[in-house]
């Protein structure tokens, strides 16, 4: 699947709303301690987590996330901010985008990596 097909089916995807935000999972390093909820998105799984340097990751398997035909997990570093409120972060040493096609392994690899960030400084979402 290319990247605008991608889109496309993601935003024509059926969204359910009486799925909430997943609550954020502390300093969680390894796949195999991540609490998987629903996701929005294809009914799929999202995990949230944060850590101590106030990045975290947002961890997803839905239809239309890459790497989701082979039971392959998509990774996002987030910027956590107040009230657990949550945006994507593009400014890393890790990635300039979301990273597709993961493993259950290396998705830990990446949430290590991201607990090593620097502390980012705190600002408000607006």
């Amino acid at each position: 699947m290319d990247f605008l097909e991608s889109l496309d089916k993601i935003f024509s995807a059926t969204i359910d709303d009486d799925v909430k935000q997943p609550p954020f999972q502390h300093n969680i390093a390894k796949f195999s301690e991540l609490e998987h909820h629903p996701h929005r998105i294809c009914g799929g799984t999202q995990c949230l987590v944060k850590f101590d340097n106030g990045y975290g990751a947002s961890v997803v398997r839905f239809d239309g996330s890459y790497g989701f035909e082979n039971g392959l997990y998509e990774l996002a570093v987030v910027e956590v901010h107040e009230k657990d409120e949550f945006r994507l972060n593009y400014d890393t040493e890790i990635t300039d985008d979301v990273i597709g096609h993961l493993t259950e392994e290396r998705v830990s690899n990446l949430l290590k990596k991201i607990a090593l960030l620097p502390k980012r400084e705190k600002t408000c979402l607006g």
